[in-house]
């Protein structure tokens, strides 16, 4: 977030820092988590990203949905490489780099389901 603020970039992330109720009504601190903030949190970590089976597919784009992803960003930082990988990979398509940032733009959670394993070339223009 530090990074987005520093750019004068406006755009909501998933994640944050409050008090709030878990699952089951006790008090949590920060979001309840998500499988995908899981496995970015790890692939930051220095994991390596999952295999992308169909049941796994399907729990990410459920997370997409839930967060309405329209953008997915993949800026600097530790495992970039892996980070810009794994969404490759589970978007089906290449992202555009755009000021040292990796974009998928239009992304379509419905669409996670159905990516093929062979990335299409990305579709806008870097300058957008």
């Amino acid at each position: 977030m530090f990074w987005q603020a520093m750019a004068d970039l406006r755009f909501r992330m998933p994640g944050g820092y409050f008090v709030g109720p878990d699952p089951s009504g006790r008090p949590r601190y920060g979001p309840n988590p998500r499988r995908l903030s899981g496995v970015m949190s790890k692939i930051q970590s220095g994991w390596r990203a999952p295999k992308l089976g169909p049941g796994l597919r399907a729990e990410l784009a459920g997370d997409l949905a839930h967060w309405r992803v329209g953008t997915v960003v993949v800026g600097p930082t530790k495992g970039q490489a892996t980070m810009v990988q794994f969404f490759t990979e589970l978007l089906g398509r290449r992202p555009s780099q755009v000021g040292g940032v990796w974009v998928w733009w239009d992304v379509l959670p419905e669409e996670v389901h159905a990516a093929g394993s062979e990335p299409k070339a990305p579709d806008r223009l870097a300058g957008r």
